[in-house]
């Protein structure tokens, strides 16, 4: 039973590590910290939804 729960929740820390990674890779260089992870936050919670 605990199974079916922890492959539901494994891809989403794989969702938030490209999130993350995406954010440093290309919003960083072209916005700067706080607007990246602005929209990063976005991304991530529209990423997480999608995935629900």
């Amino acid at each position: 039973m605990m199974s079916k729960y922890f492959f539901a929740w494994f891809p989403m820390v794989f969702i938030a590590i490209i999130n993350g990674t995406i954010r440093e890779v290309v919003y960083k260089t072209f916005t700067g910290d706080l607007t990246a992870h602005q929209i990063s936050t976005v991304t991530g919670i529209a990423l997480f939804a999608i995935y629900m």
